[in-house]
């Protein structure tokens, strides 16, 4: 096989492969990419059940201290005991309709506890625009209670706040350790029950967003990073990055919820994934790489029975040849004694001649054309004069052309001895005298005209025929091709002597082309003269 076939060969399978590849890999990643959102939508399902269970938390401590808050007197005996039999309250405050405080009093005698409160506090009421009032865009929902959350000494503190009858504000500092201790209780401290009897990590069901599996651990973070509690058997590195993460709502706002569990889970179903484009991508590749073999299988073979065709065509071409030129040579000596033989005898012989003639330029045509390295080397030159070439030519066409009543001038005017090759001038000349017999015949004369230029032998050829149409006089140069193949024409021929002749007329340095003509078609035949 010619290396550029091979080239071929090689990008129909290069190309496809590479392409189906990297759509492939696209597929990969977009897939991974959904894969992976499936997998953080799971974990936000799950990290938000245990926010709505946080939640029900505070919903519970809002109705509580709703109806706890309702004193039938705020007098500070009274407010001191009520905070002492309460464990989640750790201090109790009043503020008047003009937003003072009115308990507990600074410069009024003040328990430890209510000194540390105004303390850690003291933030709070140094403020402009004090927590409890409501933004200007939300006057209209003027609320009745609520919450407030600070920072102070590394901790996250608490405090809820209610409006009561006469214009008071009434609020209360939640213990924290109490708010995280009630969360420990409703949330869970031991893992979850895996179905997989070795406790290995199963997978997700991503129809119910329900994890199956069985190693996880969720933290509940503050602002600074530290876990105030968590829950779990899988245990993250000390680096290792959170799936996902959830801040809690009002009052818990300054905590949040991680979502910690091994990168095997996302693998598992990643390495799946690759593992199927490999087989995909393995199996497209075979069939690549089977369908490739085999048309270059059937391409070498078809050369190789391509190739014995031809070997057998020159092998028979040859086995021809040489019994044609014994015909030929005896039917030759016959014409030369037909004076001995009747007209009728004589009309014989010259159909044979004609015919042994005519046999022979088509094997000459089918060697030529069947093994054309032959003619690559160096051309057969001879010093002789090329008009006698032409002229003996034409003469073996004689009886054909007289049977057909065609009339053939030769005008010769290159009447000079040079070295040129005979074999082709013959072979040109022999098959455009066939053509002309075969398609012009009707027009009843051709002319043929020789000239010599300073390096160049010309032949011009024209006859009387239908001609050639202007759109098909390329076409006609090019093998096998025939204007018309109808058996009805009654017109024999294989299609290769115009591409032989223009072959062998550029292989002698010239050129053979059809020339304009009003009339008929005609040829022009340039062979370079050699010193």
């Amino acid at each position: 096989m010619k290396p550029g076939l091979k080239i071929v060969y090689l990008f129909i399978i290069v190309i496809p492969f590479g392409l189906i590849t990297w759509l492939g890999i696209y597929v990969s990643q977009n897939e991974n990419e959904m894969l992976k959102n499936q997998f953080n939508r799971v974990y936000l399902t799950q990290l938000n059940g245990y926010r709505t269970t946080i939640e029900a938390l505070k919903s519970k401590y809002e109705q509580r201290l709703n109806n706890a808050l309702i004193l039938s007197s705020y007098e500070t005996d009274q407010i001191r005991q009520f905070v002492r039999k309460d464990r989640l309250i750790e201090q109790m405050f009043i503020l008047n309709p003009q937003n003072e405080i009115i308990h507990p009093k600074k410069n009024y005698l003040l328990t430890n506890q209510e000194t540390d409160f105004l303390n850690r506090t003291a933030i709070l009421w140094s403020k402009s625009d004090p927590f409890f009032r409501p933004k200007q865009e939300d006057l209209k929902n003027d609320p009745l209670f609520g919450w407030h959350t600070w920072f102070w000494n590394q901790e996250t503190r608490f405090i809820f706040w209610k409006k009561v009858a006469g214009g008071l504000i009434v609020g209360v500092e939640i213990n924290p350790s109490v708010i995280l201790a009630d969360m420990i209780a409703i949330l869970p401290d031991t893992p979850h029950k895996s179905k997989n009897i070795n406790n290995k990590l199963t997978g997700i069901n991503f129809e119910t967003s329900e994890p199956v599996f069985y190693e996880f651990r969720v933290v509940i973070e503050n602002v600074k990073g530290d876990s105030l509690y968590q829950w779990g058997n899988y245990t993250p590195d000390n680096n290792e990055s959170y799936q996902a993460s959830l801040p809690l709502s009002v009052p818990f706002n300054m905590w949040q919820l991680k979502y910690y569990t091994s990168e095997n889970v996302f693998a598992q179903y990643r390495n799946s994934s690759t593992f199927n484009l490999v087989i995909i991508l393995s199996v497209l590749c075979l069939c690549l790489f089977g369908l490739g073999y085999y048309f270059y299988r059937e391409n070498t073979r078809q050369l190789k029975v391509a190739g014995q065709k031809v070997t057998f065509v020159n092998q028979v071409s040859h086995e021809l040849k040489t019994p044609l030129t014994n015909i030929r040579l005896y039917a030759e000596l016959l014409e030369n004694q037909s004076a001995k033989f009747s007209e009728k005898s004589r009309s014989y012989i010259g159909v044979v001649i004609s015919e042994s003639q005519r046999l022979s330029r088509l094997i000459n045509n089918v060697l030529t054309f069947a093994n054309p390295q032959k003619y690559q080397q160096k051309l057969r030159l001879l010093k002789l004069d090329p008009d006698e070439i032409i002229q003996n030519t034409i003469n073996s066409f004689l009886p054909a052309f007289k049977s057909k009543s065609l009339e053939i001038i030769f005008e010769k005017n290159g009447n000079s001895e040079f070295n040129i090759d005979p074999d082709i001038l013959e072979q040109i000349i022999g098959n455009l005298l066939s053509n002309i017999e075969k398609y012009a015949s009707s027009g009843g004369k051709a002319v043929i005209k020789s000239e010599i230029t300073a390096d160049t032998f010309i032949i011009t050829i024209a006859d009387n025929g239908p001609g050639i149409p202007v759109s098909l006089q390329k076409k006609v140069f090019l093998p096998f091709y025939r204007i018309s193949n109808l058996l009805s024409d009654g017109i024999s021929g294989t299609g290769i002597g115009l591409t032989i002749s223009r072959n062998l007329a550029q292989l002698h340095g010239g050129n053979l082309s059809i020339i304009p003509s009003s009339h008929g078609v005609s040829f022009k035949l340039e062979l370079k003269t050699y010193p």
